[in-house]
């Protein structure tokens, strides 16, 4: 009987002098199933990501093949380049240079008034398209004779503020009848400037001033025209010119003030 007692006590007096604790069984809770890499549920998986990534990469390769490359800026020729450049081009073209095509644009929206009008007048063509524009010669050409009016002496001035005062009168019929005092006062204040095209296409614009019941409006009057090209002279003495032409589009009276 007293050994039967000893026993607990030792082992209690074991756990709180330094033997070893016996370690606790483990108890499990649930069965957790881990799945294989080689199933069939896991390589579905791997399948799906895979398949969105290649959706992925092609609309994005799809999205940067859509955008329109840079254009790169074409460099200024010097007078020597362009001659063997002209050459080079008569060669290829022995039959006669092909006439380009009309570009098929709208100029400027009539509804939001005259966008390209400036305060005073002259040539406001940019220089870039002043250097390479394909008719830029019969622009800034000084030597034309007197006979023929021209941008650089400022002669066709009045020949266009004419085409503008015929179109102002037709638009705002207070202008009354076109007179010469008219066209003076319109080529007075005329500004311009060539559009970049294949064709000799500028825009025109002037003011002018109006008293009505005591009271001075101002208004821009402005549109946009293919100039005609003329010759004069035959051979080596060919001189071509540039005359007023159609316009492209209406003519705009807008009121500044």
């Amino acid at each position: 009987m007293r050994s039967l007692l000893l026993a607990p006590l030792l082992l209690l007096s074991g756990c709180f002098f330094g033997s070893e604790p016996v370690p606790p069984t483990p108890v499990i809770l649930r069965e957790e199933r881990v799945l294989p890499s080689g199933s069939a549920q896991a390589q579905e998986v791997v399948s799906h990501q895979s398949r969105e990534l290649r959706r992925l990469r092609d609309e994005h390769a799809s999205l940067i093949a859509s955008i329109p490359p840079t254009p790169e800026p074409t460099p200024t020729l010097t007078p020597a380049e362009r001659s063997v450049v002209a050459s080079a081009r008569v060669r290829r073209h022995p039959e006669g240079m092909p006439v380009p095509p009309v570009v098929g644009e709208d100029w400027f929206d009539p509804a939001l008034g005259i966008d390209f009008y400036r305060d005073s007048g002259g040539d406001w063509t940019p220089r870039r398209v002043r250097e390479a524009h394909s008719h830029r010669d019969l622009f800034y050409y000084g030597k034309y004779p007197d006979s023929v009016p021209n941008f650089q002496d400022r002669t066709i001035h009045r020949h266009l503020a004419r085409e503008l005062v015929f179109e102002a009168v037709a638009t705002l019929p207070l202008l009354g009848d076109p007179t010469p005092a008219m066209v003076h006062l319109f080529a007075r204040e005329l500004g311009w400037e060539l559009r970049e095209s294949p064709e000799p296409v500028i825009s025109i614009w002037t003011t002018f001033s109006v008293r009505r019941d005591g009271v001075v409006h101002v208004y821009a009057v402005g549109g946009v025209m293919r100039m005609g090209v003329a010759s004069l002279g035959e051979d080596d003495d060919l001189v071509e010119y540039l005359t007023p032409g159609p316009w492209l589009g209406p003519v705009v009276v807008e009121r500044l003030r």
